[in-house]
């Protein structure tokens, strides 16, 4: 049996997701982009942290939850020096946090979100493939993201799939994907 070396691609995005709700400001449904700032309260034995967002209109402020009610204690000393230095790298973590979003039941604008597609290494298969990761389980159409990595046009991958050079699994990305390469390699024509 003959094994191949696949490539490994991750997908990354650039920056927080943007949020679509209401607007008390401007009376309307706006985008909400993460200002980078987190809002700390302390009340008696108990800490709150919020990341805040901003109407990109107005200006309007929105407190993204993050911890509620907690015990200082529960929370690692570090971590609580970054939220009070508003520190970046903890900001876009909390920004790209699906389950958070979720738990305060804020909508992401999947439409306004800017990746990076990068490879990251490669694994041995016994297929020829070329694996995708989505460890933020963006919502992307797999041929998009095939087309980048192959820097070919959607419709050329459209194409290959219907002449069975290469095959698709899903029409949106999960968590991971592997495409399959049916002719060996794929080159850019």
């Amino acid at each position: 049996m003959s094994y191949f070396n696949a490539t490994v691609y991750r997908i990354v995005p650039k920056k927080s997701y943007r949020i679509v709700r209401g607007c008390p400001g401007c009376g309307r449904k706006t985008g909400y982009c993460n200002s980078g700032n987190f809002r700390v309260n302390a009340n008696k034995s108990r800490i709150d942290v919020w990341l805040i967002y901003r109407c990109e209109k107005c200006s309007h402020t929105y407190n993204l939850t993050i911890y509620e009610r907690i015990r200082p204690a529960e929370m690692e000393r570090e971590e609580y020096l970054h939220f009070l230095q508003n520190d970046a790298r903890t900001a876009i973590r909390y920004g790209t946090d699906k389950t958070l979003f979720s738990k305060n039941k804020a909508e992401i604008d999947w439409e306004e979100i800017s990746y990076d597609i990068s490879p990251v290494g490669q694994v041995s298969t016994a297929d020829n493939v070329i694996v995708i990761e989505n460890p933020y389980e963006l919502r992307l159409r797999t041929d998009k993201v095939l087309a980048e990595i192959l820097r070919v046009t959607r419709s050329r991958v459209r194409q290959m799939v219907k002449e069975k050079k290469l095959e698709i699994p899903q029409n949106f990305l999960g968590i991971r994907a592997e495409i399959t390469l049916l002719e060996g390699e794929i080159r850019d024509e």
